[in-house]
């Protein structure tokens, strides 16, 4: 599933995108409003990707946040769905 809006575009994570995350995690501003440690290293981004797109299947959508404009990744959004209940959270 791919999300198309003006200004960014929701799709599930690429493997070359773990060089990106593991950029972004190594941001000061990220890392005061994640829970993620300073410790995280390129395997744990590698990781984070593969383990993001089996959890697909569990009804939990991690998306790669891509600004159109420049096409990079941006970050990181989470839908965790309830089709039983009809529901969802975006996180």
């Amino acid at each position: 599933m791919i999300l198309v809006g003006e200004e960014v575009t929701l799709r599930p994570f690429r493997q070359f995108d773990s060089r990106r995350v593991f950029e972004l995690v190594k941001d000061p501003e990220v890392l005061q409003y994640t829970l993620l440690p300073s410790s995280y290293r390129f395997f744990d981004a590698q990781d984070f990707i593969m383990r993001s797109n089996i959890r697909w299947r569990d009804s939990v959508l991690t998306f790669g946040i891509i600004v159109n404009c420049e096409r990079y990744l941006a970050g990181v959004a989470g839908i965790e769905c309830d089709f039983v209940l009809g529901k969802a959270e975006l996180g």
